[in-house]
């Protein structure tokens, strides 16, 4: 075999191991001389190697699991969302809180598609926040008084009711919206911009695999 292009492997940072012929102090030709400058793997001596296989795949296994709960509960609260819009047709102001659940529903579903460019619409969070804030100032969040008109079945019962569900819309909203921004969607989900392969690629490296 030609010296030039014997084969050489990467353990890892810490060595290398160059499988080239060298000579040894009698002269006599070897087949495992190190690399210049690299350290002598010495008998016993402990070599990084890459991650087992049943440790990459209990890790796929859990992250699975993960990213199909939170696909779950996504597509739940989108349900009850699509049923909440429903159930605004009786209502006087109806049209409007239909609407507010019919985009909160469609916004969850952009988010299992990964429309990214859409999901990432500001103006939907931000229409909560404002909704959120005018509620405030007209004096309906006071709790005492929405436990106590929920109780009874009152006028303000239906404003209570309301309230909870804006807040439900906006807490939802805001939990997809910040894994998303810190990109933990990805670690949860295995969603990232890159494609299949190119994720399964990702995941080989990182472990010490060579992918091509």
């Amino acid at each position: 075999m030609d010296s030039n292009h014997a084969p050489h492997y990467d353990v890892g940072d810490e060595m290398e191991i160059d499988l080239r012929p060298g000579r040894d102090r009698k002269g006599g030709t070897t087949t495992n001389a190190m690399h210049s400058g690299s350290p002598r793997i010495e008998s016993g001596s402990h070599v990084p190697t890459a991650a087992r296989p049943s440790e990459r795949c209990g890790r796929c296994f859990r992250r699975k699991c993960v990213r199909v709960t939170f696909r779950l509960i996504n597509l739940g609260f989108a349900a009850v969302f699509l049923s909440s819009a429903i159930l605004q047709y009786n209502d006087d102001d109806g049209i409007a809180w239909a609407a507010l659940y019919f985009m909160a529903a469609v916004f969850c579903i952009l988010s299992e598609l990964s429309w990214r460019h859409l999901r990432t619409f500001l103006v939907l969070p931000t229409l909560w926040m404002f909704t959120l804030c005018s509620w405030i100032g007209a004096g309906y969040v006071l709790i005492a008084q929405l436990l106590v008109g929920h109780a009874e079945g009152g006028a303000s019962g239906e404003d209570a009711m309301d309230f909870y569900g804006l807040l439900l819309v906006s807490f939802w909203m805001s939990i997809v919206l910040l894994l998303d921004r810190h990109n933990v969607v990805g670690v949860f989900r295995g969603y990232t911009s890159l494609t299949e392969h190119e994720r399964d690629r990702e995941g080989h490296v990182q472990m010490g695999e060579v992918v091509i």
